[in-house]
């Protein structure tokens, strides 16, 4: 606050900006208000469930890298060794995604999503858990063939094989659901920007 100075008998007092009496229409200008910063959307939490999936889609996408030999590095020379990486540059991704998700429960959360908006998540979270099925079924493939097929096989195994490529096929959905989920959740965030613009 700015204080003036007085005369006084005995020295120098300063007075108090609120206690000086300014002529009519002299009064210096009150500083502007800032203005109040805008208020963060609330954040929707997701369930328990929605999270196996989620992490479960990550491990659908980095498997296959691991069984096809697909992060190994060094198979290319020249600018093409920029390619060879890539596998490994998405593993690493993935794994780096996935820790966020386990350490922080608030991680895939979002502002409310309304409309179409939230059907598409409904959608995306069926889309994983189905992945998450499939993926389930692949894993257990060999005795479910057995079962289905009692003692009759071919020599060459060839329906051990079909099965594996469809269950392979379904389990695909889990990262479609992966990315149709954290498409919704962008857009979340998108029309909570707009709706709190000042």
């Amino acid at each position: 606050m700015t204080q003036a100075t007085s005369s006084g008998g005995d020295g120098k007092r300063r007075v108090p900006k609120s206690e000086i009496s300014w002529p009519k229409g002299q009064a210096p200008a009150a500083p502007p208000e800032s203005p109040a910063p805008p208020h963060a959307p609330a954040l929707e939490p997701v369930s328990q469930w929605t999270r196996v999936v989620y992490l479960t889609a990550l491990f659908t996408v980095l498997v296959p890298l691991a069984l096809s030999g697909g992060l190994r590095v060094g198979r290319m020379s020249g600018i093409f060794a920029v390619f060879d990486w890539l596998p490994a540059f998405m593993a690493a991704a993935v794994i780096w995604r996935a820790v966020q998700v386990i350490r922080d429960r608030w991680r895939l959360s979002s502002p409310a999503m309304l409309g179409l908006n939230h059907w598409a998540r409904v959608l995306a979270q069926g889309l994983m858990s189905l992945g998450l099925l499939f993926f389930i079924l692949r894993l257990m493939a060999v005795p479910i063939t057995k079962a289905l097929l009692g003692g009759a096989r071919t020599e060459s195994g060839a329906e051990f094989f079909f099965v594996d490529v469809v269950l392979t096929q379904f389990a695909g959905l889990g990262p479609v659901g992966l990315l149709l989920f954290e498409y919704c959740r962008l857009s979340a965030f998108e029309q909570a920007a707009r709706e709190h613009q000042p």
